[in-house]
C-alpha cells in the first residue's frame, strides 16, 4: 500500500505522461488461527477442525487448480485419505465470514 508515480518516456526521450496512483484502503485479512484450529498440517488421513464458535460452518477444500474436491457442513473430522498428495486451500465459512489456509497432504 502507498502511493506511486509512473513516468512514461518515449524512445526519443520525450515526455508522454505522468500517472499518479494512490491506494486508499486495503482488504482486511481475517486470521483463521483466531477462529478455528485446523490440524494436523500436513494431513495424511484425517483433518480436524475445531471452530471457536457454536455457529454453523462450511468447509471447502480446493486443489491447486481451484477445483472443489471436498465440501462439508458442521463436520469437525474430515477424511482426506482418498485425496492425492499435494497442496490444497481450505476455505472455512462461519457467519458469512470466509477464512482460508493452505493444507498439505
Amino acid at each position: 500500500m502507498g502511493d506511486a508515480t509512473i513516468t512514461v518516456i518515449t524512445e526519443d526521450g520525450g515526455f508522454t505522461a505522468v500517472c499518479q496512483i494512490k491506494t486508499t484502503e486495503g482488504i482486511e485479512e481475517l486470521s483463521l488461527s483466531n477462529i478455528a484450529k485446523v490440524y494436523p498440517n500436513p494431513a495424511h488421513a484425517t483433518l480436524y477442525i475445531e471452530p471457536q464458535t457454536t455457529s454453523n460452518f462450511t468447509v471447502e477444500l480446493y486443489d491447486v487448480n481451484g477445483q472443489l474436491v471436498l465440501q462439508s457442513q458442521n463436520n469437525t473430522t474430515i477424511s482426506v485419505a482418498d485425496l492425492p498428495k499435494g497442496i490444497y486451500m481450505l476455505k472455512l465459512t462461519i457467519d458469512k465470514q470466509v477464512y482460508s489456509t493452505k493444507i498439505v497432504k
